[in-house]
C-alpha cells in the first residue's frame, strides 16, 4: 500500500478564516464575469482547512517506510526555531505562466524559512528508506488559493479576466511543520497530519 505524503507547514484558524474572506469575494467577482454565459465558473477553490505551504512533496511511500519520514524532518525541525511567516499577496500563478493555472498567495521568502526548507531537502536525500529528489526550480513559497479547470479558463480572454492581485499582509508565527498525508476522495483529496514536529 503507497501512501501520498508531503511535509508542509500549516495555517492557523484565524489565517485561514481571513483567506476564507478573499477567496469569496473573488468567488464572486469570478461568477458575474461568467454570467452571461453558460460555461460554468472555470475555477475550483482550495478548502480553506486544506491550506498550506508545502515544503517538501514526497509523492507515493510504500507503507513500510512512512515512519522513515519522520527522522529527517524531526532533524530539521531540531535545527531551525520558529520565525515569522509573512503571506504577502495573492497572484496569479505561477509567475510568468500563460495563462495562469492558480490563484498563489505568495509567501516572503526570509532567511529562516530557507534555511529551514534547504536543510530538509538534504536530510530527506540522505534517507535511505525513500528516494526524494529536490525540484530544479527556485523554490517558490505559496499556498494554492484556487487552481483552474483549464479547459473552461483558456476560453475566457485575457482581458476579460477578473483581478486577482490583491495585498494580504498576514503573519504569524510559525512553530511546526507536519508530515502530511493526501487521501484522494471524489469530493477532493483530504489532507491527514502524521506527525508534527515543534520548531
Amino acid at each position: 500500500m503507497f501512501h501520498r505524503i508531503f511535509i508542509a507547514i500549516n495555517l492557523p484558524q484565524d489565517i485561514k478564516d481571513q483567506l476564507r474572506d478573499y477567496q469569496q469575494r473573488q468567488a464572486d467577482k469570478f461568477a458575474s464575469a461568467m454570467e452571461d454565459t453558460s460555461r460554468g465558473v472555470p475555477i475550483k477553490w482550495t478548502d480553506p482547512e486544506n491550506l498550506h505551504l508545502t515544503l517538501a512533496f514526497l509523492g507515493n511511500i510504500k507503507d513500510k517506510n512512512v515512519e522513515a519520514v519522520f527522522s529527517p524532518v524531526q532533524q530539521t525541525a531540531e535545527k531551525n526555531s520558529s520565525f515569522q511567516f509573512n503571506l504577502e499577496r495573492a497572484v496569479y500563478g505561477p509567475p510568468g505562466v500563460t495563462p495562469p493555472k492558480m490563484i498563489w498567495g505568495l509567501v516572503e521568502k526570509t532567511p529562516e524559512l530557507e534555511a529551514t526548507k534547504k536543510d530538509l531537502d538534504q536530510a530527506l536525500e540522505q534517507a535511505p528508506e525513500f528516494f526524494f529528489q529536490r525540484e530544479k526550480r527556485e523554490f517558490s513559497p505559496h499556498i494554492t488559493l484556487a487552481r483552474f479547470k483549464m479547459v473552461l479558463w483558456k476560453l475566457i480572454e485575457p482581458e476579460n479576466q477578473p483581478e486577482v492581485t490583491e495585498d494580504l499582509n498576514l503573519s504569524f508565527t510559525a512553530e511546526s511543520i507536519e508530515v502530511m498525508e493526501s487521501v484522494l476522495k471524489k469530493e477532493g483529496p483530504e489532507y491527514k497530519v502524521l506527525k508534527s514536529f515543534t520548531l
